[in-house]
């Protein structure tokens, strides 16, 4: 899920909320109401690093974590 608004999403939104007469950030707000009610956790599981340690996902909790699948062919 994305963190940020891309841009042009955001310009959009803007015009279309002045064209509505009303404020861009209800709608920014609404936006991340939907985002948040939709998010849901990862399943637990777990891997082995690189250098072969074991890691649970529960292991990173409040951690910014980028995990990459990557099976080379």
């Amino acid at each position: 899920m994305a963190a940020r608004m891309d841009p042009s999403t955001r310009d959009q939104i803007v015009r279309l909320a002045q064209k509505a007469g009303k404020s861009a950030d209800d709608y920014f707000a609404r936006a991340r109401k939907i985002r948040n009610d939709a998010a849901r956790g990862a399943y637990p599981f777990a891997l082995v690093t690189d250098d072969g340690r074991p890691m649970k996902l529960k292991d990173l909790k409040a951690q910014v974590t980028l995990i990459s699948f990557f099976s080379p062919t």
